[in-house]
């Protein structure tokens, strides 16, 4: 159905890949590697509780799991306007801008993540229940370990793209690697023997460690990259 639209921009002919559209896809594996490692170990508990504790479980974990992803939502919508801003000031070498441009970001998500969290204690389980009809009580705890983890994986979004910034998105892949290999070898032990809050404190653990993981690595590169100016 596209072929003859393509057409229409000029003749087709076959290319072998240009040394700079090898390095763009070098460039580029490793953020593809993590968006599919991320969806692994976001499902990963989801999977587990699916084949162990049934699809009514599931169900009720699918309900408390999406309010997670708020808080990562809301700060990528809020950084998304900086990451220009942030671009510029590494080329500048603005160090005092970069960093204020970060914690800035980072202040947001802790704030977004103090708020998600009284919101759940006070409210959550109530709306919930009723905008899926189901009978979430008793899952308080579950439903915040959950909003933790979502915050938590918020800040590894932002220490990503100050990576990304950097050319340095293949140390993202370390953090997401453990991480995957902890939801792989840990959803099944943890959700079979604690049920509903194993699967939470299995994506909670994988989130802090992908947090721990990128900030550090952020925090390092920057560094690296803007030092100090010495004193003359």
């Amino acid at each position: 159905m596209d072929l003859p639209r393509i057409q229409q921009f000029g003749p087709l002919e076959w290319k072998f890949p240009t040394r700079a559209s090898l390095s763009i896809l070098a460039a580029c594996f490793p953020l593809a590697l993590n968006s599919f490692l991320v969806m692994y170990v976001n499902n990963g508990p989801r999977f587990v509780v699916d084949a162990s504790l049934g699809e009514e479980t599931l169900a009720a974990y699918g309900a408390l799991f999406m309010v997670s992803f708020a808080v990562a939502i809301c700060g990528d919508f809020l950084m998304n306007p900086q990451v220009v801003r942030l671009a510029e000031a590494v080329r500048q070498r603005d160090r005092t801008r970069v960093w204020r441009i970060v914690r800035r970001q980072a202040a947001i998500i802790a704030m977004l993540g103090a708020t998600g969290l009284v919101a759940g204690a006070m409210a959550g389980i109530p709306i919930l229940s009723w905008l899926f009809g189901l009978d979430l009580d008793g899952f308080r705890r579950v439903l915040l370990i959950l909003l933790c983890g979502g915050t938590f994986f918020a800040f590894y979004q932002l220490g990503q793209i100050v990576l990304v910034v950097l050319r340095r998105q293949a140390w993202g892949t370390l953090g997401m690697a453990l991480a995957a290999t902890g939801a792989f070898w840990g959803a099944a032990p943890m959700v079979n023997r604690w049920g509903l809050p194993g699967a939470a404190w299995c994506y909670f653990s994988a989130m802090a460690l992908l947090a721990v993981c990128s900030g550090l690595a952020a925090s390092c590169f920057l560094r690296r990259a803007l030092p100090l100016e010495k004193e003359p």
